[in-house]
């Protein structure tokens, strides 16, 4: 059995006066859901999707599976441009394209943090470990030198894609985000909901 995702247009899935009770209610069950907004089902993993992201020009779509494989998808037609990846021993459970769009990182329930190259799909850095729990959320920096992760082992560590890590944190990790002008590095957690710059 495929698991897929699906590819809505936002301009049309908020048409309806901002609804989108529909669309929480087909995240958490197991509804298919026919909007006419749906452009493209993208199949392909072998496990659950975790993880999908837009790269920053809107063409390209990668996806993380519980099948421990990333691939990349056009946006508009749906196909594979490359993938599957290999190299995750766990679920991919979070990814971010760079800010040119050449690179992907993604984390995983293997406690280990990865960069692709996005078209080849070979490692270019990595494995990254320290992370003792699963790896939830990961960001590229806007100058692509570093790489912010939070993990359910209450750490947050921000990677130099060359060398080494900064951790901090004692609660779960649930977003990360870095300030354009990568001076401020934001951490929101479960328990006290939104960080603040």
């Amino acid at each position: 059995m495929y698991h897929c995702c699906h590819v809505y247009r936002l301009s049309q899935l908020f048409q309806n006066n901002g609804r989108i009770s529909l669309l929480i209610h087909s995240l958490f069950t197991s509804l298919s859901v026919n909007w006419p907004a749906q452009l493209n089902r993208l199949e392909g993993h072998t496990g659950d999707v975790n993880a999908v992201v837009f790269s920053s020009d809107g063409e390209h779509i990668v996806s993380g599976s519980s099948d421990k494989t990333i691939q990349v998808w056009d946006a508009e037609t749906g196909d594979v441009i490359s993938g599957p990846f290999r190299g995750h021993t766990g679920a991919v459970t979070t990814l971010a394209f760079s800010p040119d769009d050449k690179h992907i990182t993604s984390g995983s329930s293997d406690h280990t943090i990865r960069v692709w190259d996005a078209e080849s799909g070979n490692v270019i850095a990595g494995p990254f470990t320290g992370h003792i729990g699963w790896v939830l959320s990961v960001m590229f920096s806007p100058d692509d030198k570093c790489i912010a992760s939070g993990s359910d082992d209450r750490k947050t560590r921000v990677w130099d894609v060359e060398s080494g890590c900064v951790e901090g944190h004692t609660t779960e990790i649930t977003s990360v985000m870095f300030s354009p002008d990568c001076l401020w590095f934001r951490v929101d957690n479960a328990s006290l909901g939104s960080g603040e710059w």
